[in-house]
């Protein structure tokens, strides 16, 4: 290795050379100032970069002059409001930087009482929908439109139709009533024979027991 014959006091080879190997300018660079004779010796990039491995040699942070974008890194602000102020910024909205905390703080403020009031107000939408499955606030000044507008007539059919339509279903596929069976009380069910699964129910048990019953007498 050849060795530097400059002083441990000027180190400018080896900021030149360490901003250059980290992409930066030579104010970002800092040097340990306790290794100040080990990093005097290096005067090739290989060994540069063997310095800034061992972390003699590190590069600065960036130093940050927004404040929206200090704030938005500090989580003090969401990347929507951020894009918002910085765009204002951008306008002369802010005459300077005591104008745009001002109006940081009175945005965050404006948010939080509204984000209060949302809260108080979901909490008495559940309050209000849980009474009303006991049956509170149900009454005849809390109805507006008929009664089919409120619930259709056609969708309460069709849920009964799927209803007693997937009973006859798993009933045909367990085998317990046969394909003829099926498509007679399949067309009761669409002429509204059946009140509802239960009244289905009895009357398929009683069309198997008549079958059966049928089947035993002697002939």
């Amino acid at each position: 290795a050849v060795v530097s014959t400059q002083s441990t006091g000027s180190l400018k080879l080896q900021k030149r050379l360490a901003a250059s190997v980290m992409k930066c300018g030579r104010k970002k660079v800092w040097l340990d100032p306790n290794e100040a004779s080990e990093i005097s010796n290096a005067n090739s990039r290989q060994n540069i970069k063997k310095l800034i491995k061992d972390g003699l040699i590190i590069k600065k942070p960036q130093t940050v002059h927004s404040r929206a974008r200090k704030y938005r890194e500090d989580k003090k602000i969401d990347k929507h409001m951020y894009h918002e102020l910085y765009v204002q910024s951008k306008g002369n909205i802010f005459k300077n930087k005591r104008v745009l905390m001002e109006h940081i703080h009175k945005k965050k403020s404006e948010a939080a009482r509204a984000k209060a009031l949302q809260e108080q107000a979901d909490a008495q939408c559940r309050k209000n929908r849980e009474a009303r499955r006991m049956g509170r606030h149900t009454g005849q000044g809390k109805r507006k439109g008929t009664a089919n507008a409120r619930m259709p007539e056609k969708v309460l059919w069709m849920r009964r139709m799927r209803v007693l339509r997937r009973l006859l279903k798993k009933y045909r596929e367990d085998k317990k009533i046969d394909k003829h069976m099926y498509h007679e009380l399949y067309v009761q069910s669409k002429g509204n024979i059946f009140k509802n699964k239960r009244v289905l129910m009895e009357h398929i048990h009683k069309k198997v027991e008549e079958e059966e019953e049928e089947e035993e007498k002697p002939v």
